[in-house]
């Protein structure tokens, strides 16, 4: 694909990381486990909102630390842990930050009432950037 081959590079960048940075995984999944509670009050109290989400931690793709979707057709945060680790974001100081990202889109979405943000009539990436920015700049 474009010149690329996915299985030497998974097998280079994203597969061998797994052995080197499972200390941090572990450490990054007690992190979220500890934070994500008290963070989910404080949003419902300063926002009343009872947010029921599924919280899913995947490893091996090595793609994004965190994203919102939906899982068992309820709204999800995922966090991928592999990459958590591979940043060092596996300390409760960076966990803290990225669950009150990830919960903040969750937020967003919970206030316009769906999940996908509509682009302009004009399909562009202009378009496409600034609806990023008020995205991400929300979170």
């Amino acid at each position: 694909m474009n010149g690329y081959d996915w299985s030497k590079i998974a097998e280079e960048m994203v597969f061998n990381r797994t052995k080197a940075d499972f200390d941090k995984m572990i450490e990054a999944h007690k992190n979220i486990l500890n934070v994500i509670d008290d963070i989910n009050i404080r949003i419902d109290k300063l926002l009343e909102l009872n947010l029921e989400i599924n919280i899913v931690l995947y490893c091996g793709l090595c793609n994004s630390a965190g994203w919102v979707n939906t899982y068992n057709n309820k709204r999800a945060v995922l966090f991928g842990i592999d990459k958590i680790a591979e940043l060092n974001w596996h300390t409760m100081e960076k966990i803290e930050a990225l669950v009150a990202h990830e919960l903040c889109h969750v937020v967003h979405f919970e206030i316009r009432g769906e999940d996908n943000l509509p682009y302009n009539v004009e399909d562009n990436n202009y378009n496409k950037g600034i609806w990023n920015f008020y995205e991400e700049g929300f979170a």
